[in-house]
């Protein structure tokens, strides 16, 4: 996480941290299994000892693959942002403000749903992003839904509050209308015949007293 906590800006919080599931080593686990089938049907043959090598090779290959995306992967949910940093010399970094975000889903197979690990896709105005062998999607994605309507009722004038349990409840603050908008939309209900001009004179002069 040592990237992420040097990249937050004044006053950003880290809300959720989503971590790469074992699974990324399935992969290489299939791999092994396959050179060693190929060492016991080729390894005593002299001149196929190569196809038994190859295998175990890039079974090194993925098992490395997969070592490195547990290591050197972080994916962050903060107050504002998602923050996905992966690799160590060449590194890669997606940087998403929750406020461009149109739709989290998730992605899982039978697999996944079995051991519990998906892909987490965020969508904003942009390119589509995917964060793969995330562990517990689910919960990462109901976190991130819940910061995205925190942000926005907050950029349109409005309170989110949390329970006990971290659940979001967004009341938006309702500003007290003036006489001025009453009297328009008695204006509108009397033009589209829902009240008669009796009832329109009566709901106006109270509106007009009430002030």
């Amino acid at each position: 996480m040592g990237y992420v906590k040097e990249n937050l800006l004044k006053g950003e919080e880290i809300k959720y941290t989503a971590h790469i599931h074992w699974a990324a080593f399935l992969p290489g686990i299939f791999w092994s299994l396959m050179a060693i089938l190929a060492t016991i049907f080729f390894g005593g043959e002299s001149g196929l000892v190569f196809i038994p090598v190859i295998f175990w090779v890039f079974a090194a290959y993925r098992f490395c693959k997969g070592l490195f995306l547990k290591l050197f992967t972080e994916c962050i949910l903060t107050s504002s942002r998602i923050i996905y940093k992966y690799g160590f010399i060449s590194r890669q970094t997606i940087e998403l403000q929750l406020s461009r975000c149109e739709g989290v889903s998730v992605n899982q197979g039978l697999l996944g749903r079995i051991l519990d690990y998906g892909t987490v896709v965020v969508t904003t105005g942009g390119p589509t992003n995917r964060f793969s062998v995330i562990a517990d999607p689910v919960t990462f994605r109901n976190y991130i839904n819940e910061q995205i309507d925190i942000v926005h009722t907050a950029k349109n004038g409005g309170v989110a509050k949390t329970d006990s349990l971290g659940i979001a409840d967004i009341k938006p603050i309702q500003q007290p209308k003036s006489s001025a908008e009453e009297i328009k939309e008695l204006s509108e209900l009397l033009k589209q015949g829902l009240i008669t001009e009796e009832e329109f004179k009566t709901m106006k002069n109270k509106i007009i007293n009430h002030n």
